[in-house]
C-alpha cells in the first residue's frame, strides 16, 4: 500500500506540474500572438510610412528635374540672347567705323521731307534725322542700292 500512495502523489504532482506547464503554454501562446499583432501593426505602420516618403521623394526628384530642365532653358535663351547681343555689338562697331553704312530713307507722308533712319545705333532704338528742307520728287524716293544702280 506504500507503493500505491506513493505512486498516487506522484501521480498528482506529475498532473499538478501538468497542468501547470499547460497554462504556461496558453500564456506564452498569447503572448506570442500578441507580440505578433504588435509586429504585424508595426510592420504595416512602416510600410505606409515607406510609401509615404517614397511618393515624396518621387516627387522631390520630379521637382528637382523639372527645375533643371527650366534652368537649363532659361541659360540657353542667356545664351541665345548673348549671341544676339555680341553679333549687335559687332554691328555697331562697324557702323562706327563707317564700313558698312546700312541707311533707309523714309518720307514722312505729311511733311514731304526725306528722313534718314539708321537701323542700329548706341541706344539701339531708330533715330529719325532731317536730310533736307526741300521738297523731293516721288520717283527719287526709292532707296538707292547696288542692285538699283546696275539695272540702270
Amino acid at each position: 500500500m506504500a507503493c500505491v500512495v506513493s505512486w498516487k502523489a506522484k501521480l498528482s504532482t506529475l498532473h499538478d506540474e501538468n497542468v501547470l506547464l499547460r497554462y504556461q503554454v496558453k500564456s506564452t501562446v498569447k503572448e506570442r500572438e500578441n507580440i505578433k499583432l504588435e509586429f504585424q501593426k508595426l510592420f504595416n505602420s512602416i510600410k505606409v510610412t515607406r510609401a509615404l516618403h517614397q511618393h515624396k521623394v518621387n516627387e522631390m526628384i520630379k521637382n528637382a528635374n523639372q527645375k533643371t530642365y527650366a534652368y537649363a532653358d532659361v541659360r540657353t535663351q542667356n545664351q541665345d540672347l548673348l549671341m544676339i547681343i555680341s553679333e549687335l555689338k559687332s554691328k555697331l562697331r562697324t557702323i562706327d567705323k563707317g564700313k558698312n553704312v546700312n541707311t533707309k530713307f523714309y518720307t514722312s507722308k505729311t511733311l514731304g521731307k526725306l528722313l534718314c533712319v539708321t537701323p542700329f545705333n548706341k541706344n539701339l532704338a531708330n533715330k529719325v534725322k532731317n536730310v533736307s528742307n526741300t521738297k523731293v520728287p516721288s520717283d527719287r524716293l526709292k532707296p538707292i542700292t547696288s542692285q538699283s544702280e546696275k539695272k540702270q
